[in-house]
């Protein structure tokens, strides 16, 4: 490791103590910017070169993760849906077919309901943007 260090110039090394508050301060800093090690972070802020700093927005992330859940559940009603389908195109009465659509009219609205929440959701994150 040494040798690393060597070969891009490095050959000075500083030991310093923090108290453990002090040091937590420092990781959580570093792990909102984009360098990779802690210590080229902490050279960096002592020589006090440009940091690129990662921001996050929390909601975005909350929508993201609403989003995910609104998708996992529209493909459970799409497979149920499609598993439908090929029983109603198996059948050949008539009451058969009637019994299928009223069973099948909560599947309907639950999925229309899901793609209002959709809506919403894009809609709210819109007017934020």
């Amino acid at each position: 490791m040494m040798k690393e260090h060597a070969k891009q110039g490095y050959t000075r090394k500083v030991t310093i103590r923090f108290r453990e508050e002090e040091y937590q301060s420092l990781v959580s800093r570093f792990h909102t910017t984009t360098k990779r090690k802690f210590s080229e972070y902490l050279r960096d802020h002592l020589l006090q070169k440009k940091l690129t700093v990662k921001s996050r927005n929390a909601s975005l992330d909350d929508l993201v993760m609403e989003l995910v859940q609104l998708r996992r559940e529209l493909n459970v009603m799409g497979n149920n849906f499609n598993q439908a389908v090929k029983r109603l195109h198996k059948m050949e009465h008539v009451m058969e077919l009637k019994a299928w659509v009223l069973i099948n009219e909560k599947s309907k609205e639950l999925f229309f309901l899901k793609v209002a929440q959709i809506q919403s959701k894009i809609d709210r994150i819109a007017d934020q943007w």
